[in-house]
């Protein structure tokens, strides 16, 4: 599977935070130097085989994103990870499991959190 390239998506639209009108202004300089995103097949074992299978690099991600929360945020992390993974299981979200199975991989608040955070 070739990969997949941020300037690719840029440049057909679909930048967070870009719209298509801040594509258009972005010289094309910027987004060459822009880096590869890697792809996997979900097909594969989906989102917990590649969790598994990168656990390290999952971890980092996952200390970058508290990283940039206000020190409060970050000191209540396993309450608010404990509330957002309870409300999670009482709406129904089809995600709990995989989320259940990363989180014990991490073995670390804030997986739950930053799942609702971005749904």
């Amino acid at each position: 599977m070739s990969p997949f390239h941020r300037r690719d998506v840029l440049k057909a639209g679909f930048g967070i935070g870009c719209g298509i009108a801040g594509i258009a202004a972005m010289p094309a300089e910027a987004t060459e130097r822009l880096p590869d995103i890697p792809l996997f097949d979900a097909r594969d074992g989906g989102p917990v085989e590649h969790a598994r299978a990168h656990v390290e690099t999952m971890r980092k991600l996952l200390q970058t994103c508290l990283a940039s929360l206000p020190v409060t945020a970050r000191w209540g992390a396993s309450g608010i990870d404990s509330a957002a993974r309870s409300w999670l299981r009482a709406s129904g979200s089809p995600y709990v499991g995989e989320l259940d199975a990363i989180a014990a991989l991490l073995k670390e608040s804030g997986v739950y959190m930053l799942n609702t955070s971005y749904e």
